[in-house]
């Protein structure tokens, strides 16, 4: 299991030697934006955990995708979570569970 933390204000990607290790990562409350792409083909993924006071505003297009694995996305804490992109989690199929704050 390979955990990965992410911070800056816009995540462009993973850079790792094998993202076939990547089962979890974590936003740290100081992203505003995931890009474009930013997690497509990490196919292990499993969760994606988002800070508590987290600043996250976009979530680009194609950004989980084909994360077939990805199971849980809890968005609850994401009170300025403005844009979510077309296809942004296109082919994860076993996405079941979305959080979304009010």
């Amino acid at each position: 299991m390979n955990n990965i933390r992410l911070n800056g204000k816009i995540i462009k990607g993973v850079d790792v030697q094998n993202p076939l290790d990547v089962t979890t990562i974590i936003i740290e409350e100081d992203v505003e934006e995931i890009a474009d792409n930013a997690f497509e083909n990490l196919y292990n993924l499993h969760n994606v955990f988002i800070s508590d006071k987290s600043k996250l505003r976009r979530i680009g297009k194609c950004a989980c995708k084909n994360c077939f694995n990805l199971v849980n996305l809890n968005l609850d804490a994401c009170n300025r979570l403005e844009i979510i992109e077309d296809e942004a989690f296109s082919n994860c199929s076993s996405l079941s569970i979305i959080r979304l704050s009010n």
